[in-house]
């Protein structure tokens, strides 16, 4: 799948990795040369479908013509395999809500899923983390969550943290005048272990945005994230005046 990846576009940018394909299986998200594994059919959590003009839901692939001889525009629907998500076992309510990614000109959306989660009130993290965890694992969700530059659900500077297992609903990181890094996850030169979980609908919002879900900087493989497992939908990260990146997962590192 192609992902947007736009650095300016009239007065806004927006960089719409919407529908990340990390189902089944870990990627080591630790600055390193190392190949990412390129998912399998039956790991990702959408289904392209051809049709014949872009439209909402609808990314574009320039597949080369043999006819034409040269690189052709090629549309596909992305349909979600899974509009549910959350704790079917045991839980306390169900949320239901409609997940977007507005267009890069600012008018209407690039992407549009009605979805549900059900929610266990007792995974539900009461507020944001912005300590040093000290390597103690995390097992809760993140739903709402805030910040007004960095991490909205968690962040995390110089850091250790375990493994983190729980799910990432609705987080954001907003500011009107500066940077805005990671929508649900900030990692800056810190430790995280494993994480194990769905992101859906975060994002990251200001002069420059990176990371809609996931912000991550190391040092070399001295630090960063284990590796992830879990599906992102409609993650992005946007920009009025300046620079755009990462949709899903910003991922950088520092000598």
């Amino acid at each position: 799948m192609t992902n947007q990846n736009i650095k300016k576009h009239g007065y806004k940018a927006i960089c719409a990795c919407a529908i990340a394909t990390m189902l089944t299986f870990n990627i080591p998200v630790q600055a390193q040369d190392n190949a990412v594994p390129v998912p399998k059919a039956e790991d990702k959590s959408y289904i392209l479908t051809k049709v014949e003009a872009p439209s909402e839901n609808v990314i574009t692939k320039y597949e080369w013509s043999n006819t034409e001889n040269k690189y052709i525009p090629v549309y596909y629907r992305v349909d979600l395999k899974k509009t549910e998500y959350g704790h079917y076992d045991k839980y306390d309510e169900v949320k239901e809500f409609t997940v977007t990614t507005p267009n890069s000109d600012g008018t209407g959306n690039a992407f549009k899923y009605d979805l549900k989660y059900y929610v266990d009130n007792s995974r539900k993290a009461a507020d944001r983390i912005t300590t040093d965890q000290q390597g103690a694992d995390i097992n809760k969700d993140f739903i709402g969550k805030v910040s007004s530059n960095n991490g909205g659900a968690i962040h995390n500077s110089q850091g250790t943290i375990g493994n983190i297992t729980g799910d990432f609903i609705g987080n954001y990181a907003k500011s009107y005048s500066d940077y805005a890094f990671g929508g649900a996850i900030y990692n800056s030169r810190g430790t995280i272990g494993d994480i194990t979980g769905d992101f859906i609908s975060n994002y990251a919002q200001g002069k420059n945005a990176y990371g809609g879900a996931i912000y991550n900087a190391s040092t070399g493989s001295a630090y960063g994230i284990k590796s992830i497992k879990g599906d992102f939908i409609v993650n992005y990260a946007q920009s009025d005046s300046s620079n755009a990146y990462g949709g899903a997962i910003y991922n950088n590192s520092y000598d």
